[in-house]
């Protein structure tokens, strides 16, 4: 029998953002229902009470150099109150609550490897499409808003910084207030607000003044308004290039001393942190073309917040480290969601180069749509493409 022309690909496997792989995987669907049988009489009885709660089994192993440190994560994330998203090769993302996990190790025949079977129960069934509306990323955002601006009170004291170390201190300060006067002026330029022109007026007052960057409130202010600012007036696409620009003009090396280390550090974690807030708010906000731009968006909002986890763990700020797991937690689960809703990006295979209109008949039953395999496929003329073509198809 010949093969398809494309074959979907399997998801990669992983719990709670543990990842591994998966060899043999089941679910369980059905409905509930009463059942009824009559002493002495042909006629039964079904009451149909509901679909029943979906189950599923996976097997799988660790086959790396740090298998055993893989498990251990495993079970780490099977034990932690509460469920999470699962990354199901055939079944997509599902939430669901881990009920039991078993390993096996064998040391003497296959050192290196180990093999578990973990059984879940869903936790909750996600609609097609879901994406975090501005409510509810509000909700979300607040606790970590809070935290993060505890922990730069805690830290920003340029009163307290000596001599050699103020230019340092100042410099950072600057480059954060420029950075969200530059955003804030690129999301608003379509704007014919007094407001705005003010308020842009006002950041850049404060930029080069070092007696306004010192005060810890009015610096946090800035800071919190400007970016709440760009996220007002910026559309998603524009939105996800600023804040990304945010949080990379926050992230470069600054060479202080002892004295100013804290008040630099306090600054750019804000930006960072909160820019990449609102850089999965803006992302949860667009439709990504397929499902390919949507693991890149993804990689980019998890790197940011994964880098600020790491750098919280190792300043012992134990309240800001959990208040960014949960957080990252939280978007990670939408951002999944949105990913695996995306269209696929499909390889077709043709026997060889063929015209674009063919392939787009061939492929869509659409000839019109030869314009966009044209877009993601190199092509010459008489407008040939192949044979190896890369397309879009809707789940």
């Amino acid at each position: 029998m010949a093969d398809a022309c494309y074959k979907d690909p399997y998801l990669p496997a992983s719990y709670k953002g543990v990842p591994f792989e998966a060899m043999e995987v089941t679910s369980q669907h059905g409905r509930r229902g009463a059942e009824g049988e009559f002493p002495f009489g042909e006629q039964t009885a079904y009451a149909d009470m509901g679909r029943s709660i979906r189950t599923y089994s996976i097997q799988g192993r660790f086959a790396d150099n740090d298998h055993v440190l893989q498990a251990a994560a495993l079970i780490a994330v099977c034990e932690t109150p509460g469920p999470g998203p699962l990354v199901h090769p055939t079944r997509g993302l599902l939430m669901v609550a881990c009920k039991q996990l078993r390993l096996r190790d064998n040391p003497m025949e296959e050192a290196g490897i180990t093999y578990f079977d973990m059984d879940m129960v869903e936790a909750e069934i996600f609609p097609n499409g879901l994406s975090l509306g501005s409510q509810l990323l509000g909700l979300i955002l607040t606790p970590l808003l809070d935290a993060q601006e505890e922990s730069f009170r805690e830290e920003y004291h340029p009163e307290v910084v000596t001599f050699y170390d103020r230019a340092a201190v100042m410099g950072t300060s600057k480059t954060a207030i420029d950075t969200i006067y530059n955003s804030y002026q690129q999301a608003s330029a379509n704007q014919r607000d007094i407001k705005v022109y003010r308020s842009l007026a006002n950041f850049e007052v404060l930029a080069n003044d070092p007696g306004l960057l010192s005060d810890s409130t009015v610096m946090l202010n800035a800071m919190r308004d400007g970016m709440a600012l760009t996220d007002k007036y910026g559309n998603p696409e524009q939105k996800q290039l600023l804040f990304r620009d945010i949080i990379n003009q926050n992230t470069g090396l600054v060479v202080v001393g002892r004295t100013g280390e804290s008040s630099v550090n306090a600054v750019q974690s804000y930006m960072r942190t909160i820019g990449a807030a609102y850089l999965a708010r803006a992302v949860l906000e667009s439709e990504a073309t397929d499902m390919g731009q949507a693991f890149r968006q993804y990689d980019r909002v998890m790197t940011a917040f994964q880098q600020e986890i790491d750098i919280a763990l190792e300043r012992c700020n134990t309240k800001l480290h959990v208040k960014l797991a949960r957080f990252m937690e939280e978007v990670k689960v939408q951002l999944l969601s949105r990913a695996y809703n995306s269209p696929a990006v499909i390889e077709y295979q043709f026997p060889s180069a063929t015209h674009s209109l063919v392939a787009a008949y061939s492929i869509y039953d659409d000839a019109t749509m030869f314009a966009d395999l044209e877009a993601r496929n190199p092509y010459g003329w008489p407008w040939q493409i192949g044979p190896r073509v890369i397309a879009v198809r809707d789940q």
